[in-house]
């Protein structure tokens, strides 16, 4: 019998840096509901591991740029829409599929921003599109 996995809707490609800011980012991605994720961790640090065995992790000592555009490149991704996001975000359970269903209702849209809240600082915008 051969296994049948979902098709992603999503692809979402973490750049991780260094810190342990990106055990929050994983386990916020990875409690999301509603939404098909192929998640992919593209990390500083040669050792990093995750207790997410459906997470894959590639390593680059390049910058945020050059690590998103080497996700893409290492997805192969059937999913038709990406999400970039750095290793100090936390999403809710319900962002990404909030995401994906406005991208459904906005075929003509290419580009989503978020509203990003410091997650140090919770009270303070960090990017807001």
């Amino acid at each position: 019998m051969k296994l049948v996995r979902p098709v992603p809707e999503i692809a979402v490609i973490i750049c991780h840096h260094t810190g342990t800011l990106i055990e929050k980012c994983l386990d916020s991605v990875m409690a999301s509901v509603g939404v098909q994720l192929e998640v992919w961790v593209i990390s500083s640090q040669k050792a990093f591991t995750t207790p997410w065995a459906a997470v894959k992790v590639a390593y680059s000592t390049e910058g945020p740029a050059q690590k998103r555009n080497l996700g893409v490149v290492l997805t192969h991704s059937r999913a038709p829409y990406y999400v970039f996001l750095d290793d100090d975000v936390e999403v809710s359970p319900h962002c990404l599929g909030a995401f994906l269903t406005e991208m459904r209702l906005r075929p003509q849209c290419g580009v989503g921003w978020a509203k990003i809240y410091n997650m140090e600082r919770r009270d303070e915008f960090d990017d807001c599109g």
